[in-house]
């Protein structure tokens, strides 16, 4: 009995003399300021431990404790050569960590329609000339993915790349000035359009806001009005029908 309690004693003796211990701090090079949660892996080994809020830390191990990594987001790795007994002061170094670039647009400035990161359609003045439209709505309709529908009682329907709604999702704009204030339901915008007075008509198809702002989140359509010319020039245009409705559109 006392051979089997001293086999024992001596086997725990060992255990407990094999085991080493290493004890240190963390800071942060430049403030001194204590380091939280950093990481301290033993090298060669499964064994960790993360500093305390004060960034002290006690690592443990039955493995040899000659090498340590220091391992904490934003701050650059270290291997430490370590010496049980002894404690450890390690100061990390922030590491600036360059990512792919991202480039924000936010400029409403004239570029080539081909420069432009989203998809963009132009109607000309030659197309709204040959077109001799009565109604905004048949302007709309020449552009790509894009289609309105008028209901003749001064409202009208939009889709562009989506179904057809009366919802705000699209930006109204002439000459870059919305028709509308921001949160007003847009579903008769258009008609009070002057057709005689436009010369370009761009329509964004596909979200702008970052351009625009909220209310073009389906897209944006921007009636460009015409320019003075040299030689006066005047057009005038009228619309009724049988039910009493009267309009007046003129262009100088």
């Amino acid at each position: 009995m006392k051979l089997l309690i001293a086999g024992v004693l001596f086997i725990l003796t060992h255990i407990t003399y094999s085991q080493t211990s290493v004890k240190g701090r963390v800071f942060d090079g430049e403030t001194k300021e204590p380091l939280a949660g950093v990481s301290i892996l033993v090298q060669n080994a499964q064994t960790g431990i993360t500093t305390a809020s004060d960034g002290t830390f006690t690592i443990t191990s039955a493995q040899p404790l000659d090498s340590l990594e220091v391992r904490y987001i934003g701050y650059q790795s270290q291997k430490i050569k370590a010496h049980p007994g002894e404690p450890l002061n390690i100061g990390l170094v922030a590491s600036v960590t360059t990512m792919k670039e991202v480039v924000v647009t936010a400029s409403r400035d004239e570029q080539l329609r081909t420069d432009a990161p989203m998809a963009i359609n132009k109607l000309s003045p030659t197309t709204l000339s040959d077109a001799k439209p009565t109604l905004i709505v048949e302007l709309i309709n020449k552009v790509p993915g894009v289609a309105m529908l008028n209901y003749n009682n001064e409202q009208h329907a939009m889709a562009i790349r989506q179904p057809m709604g009366t919802n705000a999702y699209f930006l109204y704009m002439e000459d870059g000035i919305p028709l509308r204030p921001m949160g007003v339901f847009n579903h008769n915008a258009l008609i009070e359009m002057n057709i005689l007075a436009i010369s370009n008509i761009e329509v964004v198809k596909g979200p702008a806001s970052s351009l625009y702002g909220p209310e073009a989140v389906g897209g944006v359509i921007n009636f460009i009005s015409q320019k003075p010319t040299a030689v006066p020039t005047a057009r005038v245009g009228l619309q009724f029908d049988n039910f009493g409705y009267k309009r007046v559109q003129y262009g100088a």
